[in-house]
Order: C-alpha cells, then sequence, then structure tokens
C-alpha cells in the first residue's frame, strides 16, 4: 500500500477520490513469480473487477488458475464474472422475454483465501478454499 498526499484518515470527503491509502492489486503466476497484471487504485470493486478481468485475458483461453486472496469480498464477485461459465436458463414455457444466463462457478478452479484476525500479528492464518 502507498500513500499519495496524505494519510486516508486525514483526507476530507472531497478529497478522498485522489488522495489517502492506494493499493498494489497484482496478479502473480505461482510457478515462474511473473507478474500478469497490476492495477493501482482505492480497493473498491471495480479495481478488483478490473484486475481480475485483465487477468483472465492475459491467460490462455479456458485456463482455469489456482486463485488465492485475502477476505476481501470483492474478489468472489469478480472471478466468478471473469472465469464464471454461462449457461442459459430453463425455459419457463410462458409468453415475454427468456431469462437472463446462469452463471456458475467453472468445475475445476481453485480458489483460497487467507485471512487472519490480527493481521499481521497474529501467527494463525485461516483458509477458505473452493475446488
Amino acid at each position: 500500500m502507498v500513500f499519495l498526499q496524505k494519510k486516508q484518515k486525514r483526507c476530507r470527503d472531497e478529497e478522498s477520490h485522489e488522495s489517502g491509502d492506494l493499493w498494489d492489486h497484482t496478479a502473480i503466476a505461482a510457478d515462474s513469480k511473473l507478474m500478469v497484471s497490476l492495477v493501482v487504485g482505492k480497493r473498491t470493486k471495480p479495481q478488483t473487477q478490473r484486475l481480475v478481468g485483465d487477468t483472465q485475458k492475459r491467460l490462455r483461453k479456458d485456463h482455469l488458475p489456482a486463485l488465492f486472496s485475502d477476505g476481501y469480498e470483492g474478489y468472489e464477485g469478480a472471478i466468478l464474472e471473469a472465469f464464471g461459465r454461462r449457461y442459459p436458463a430453463a425455459k419457463s414455457g410462458g409468453k415475454g422475454r427468456p431469462h437472463h444466463s446462469i452463471v456458475r462457478w467453472p468445475q475445476g478452479l481453485a480458489y483460497g483465501q487467507g485471512m487472519s484476525q490480527d493481521w499481521p500479528s497474529s501467527k494463525e492464518v485461516k483458509v477458505k478454499v473452493s475446488i
């Protein structure tokens, strides 16, 4: 994390979009340590979606990586949007517009979260893994 101009707690509301805490959102290949994608900015869901979407575009088509993050709530939705599989919705048999397609977590995608209540002082880390 870097500080630009002021620390976040010292920013007024009108300054908070251009000053304060900025995050280095990074996607790194585990085997080669190659940085696949980097997005710098506030820690928001749109920034997380930019990182995951850019990472997905740079990977081989239909490649399902193992993804690991902290407990930030924006990652699961961004991963589902970028890597999820779209299936047509079941037909209702009635008139009107068809239902939206259904997005499901792809089989074989590994996602893990490393979290700690007292981070960084705690020695224990809770890990949640979805496969």
